[in-house]
């Protein structure tokens, strides 16, 4: 549904962001993960849709 679209959300390292980071991923986006805390957070996040959703 939202191949070869890309989002970027905003605050997706942690909650509600990284919530809807993974919904847009199942649904075939490439995502862009922000985040203004902890680069580890991000990077968790980042790993957990490069591994389930791709």
């Amino acid at each position: 549904m939202l191949a070869n679209k890309i989002a970027v959300v905003t605050g997706s390292w942690k909650g509600i962001g990284a919530g809807i980071a993974f919904e847009l991923a199942k649904s075939g986006a490439d995502i862009c993960v922000n985040y203004c805390g902890l680069p580890t957070s991000a990077i968790e996040v980042v790993n957990q849709i490069r591994y389930t959703y791709r």
